[in-house]
């Protein structure tokens, strides 16, 4: 999951910078790949554990934040393309009003017609 966040993010400033994808990600692999020599060199790797919980907590904060977010754009452009009508649209208070709508006619409820289908108690049971 965490590629897939980190790739569409990198996608997302590649697409407003117009910059190439490959190349971009190439050099964010290439500067990981030194500071991980840093560390193997050095034997950093003592310090990891200190900033290990650091880290998740703040890409589980990002992940939080890009879902909200991605969420409240999404309502955004719901609500500006296909907006929510609350009632009937008047031009003018004194004309009739500008949306008609016709009634639908009542279904006919009428069980006591002659096309009713009846069963004998006789085949209702040989059915079950």
């Amino acid at each position: 999951m965490c590629v897939c966040i980190c790739g569409v993010c990198m996608c997302v400033v590649v697409r407003s910078y117009n910059l190439p994808f490959i190349p971009f990600r190439f050099w964010i692999g290439f500067w990981v790949m030194v500071a991980l020599q840093i560390i193997v060199a050095f034997e950093l790797s003592f310090m990891v554990r200190y900033i290990t919980r650091f880290t998740e907590e703040c890409f589980a904060c990002l992940v939080s934040v890009i879902f909200i977010y991605e969420a409240f754009h999404k309502l955004a452009h719901i609500t500006a393309h296909q907006p929510m009508h609350t009632g009937v649209t008047r031009e003018d208070p004194h004309h009739p009003p500008y949306c008609h709508c016709n009634p639908v006619p009542a279904p006919d409820n009428d069980t006591s017609s002659a096309d009713a289908v009846t069963m004998a108690p006789q085949t209702i049971f040989q059915l079950a």
